[in-house]
């Protein structure tokens, strides 16, 4: 993997790594918004098949069957550039069977934030 960081077309920044075999083919993280009491999920699937999950938060009193999702996934060998800026864009939609359990698949090399409503 090589990084170039550019600033007014000058080179200021470049990093190289070998690309690292995952131990682990999804990372989870929660959170809460305190100004809207929503509980956040972000899942990351690094692997190249859809991971389903089974979430089961405990410490949520309740929350609606409808939730907030959003999915960045592709190839990990795509670009956006500045012909196809949006060959890899977050896609927008919504859950109707979110819970204080349910199950959801993750895409095959995806970021998804779920936003779920106390």
């Amino acid at each position: 993997m090589n990084i170039k960081c550019y600033v007014d077309d000058k080179l200021i920044l470049q990093a190289s790594q070998a690309p690292v075999s995952p131990t682990e083919p999804v990372f989870a993280a929660a959170s809460k918004d305190d100004s809207t009491g929503e509980i956040i999920l972000k899942v990351v699937n690094v692997v190249g098949v859809p991971q389903t999950l089974s979430i089961d938060l405990p410490g949520a009193a309740s929350i609606s069957r409808q939730a907030k999702i959003q999915t960045l996934q592709g190839d990990p060998n795509v670009q956006n550039t500045l012909e196809s800026p949006t060959a890899i864009a977050p896609v927008t939609g919504s859950i109707d069977d979110a819970g204080t359990q349910f199950t959801h698949e993750f895409p095959a090399n995806s970021v998804t934030v779920i936003r779920l409503k106390p």
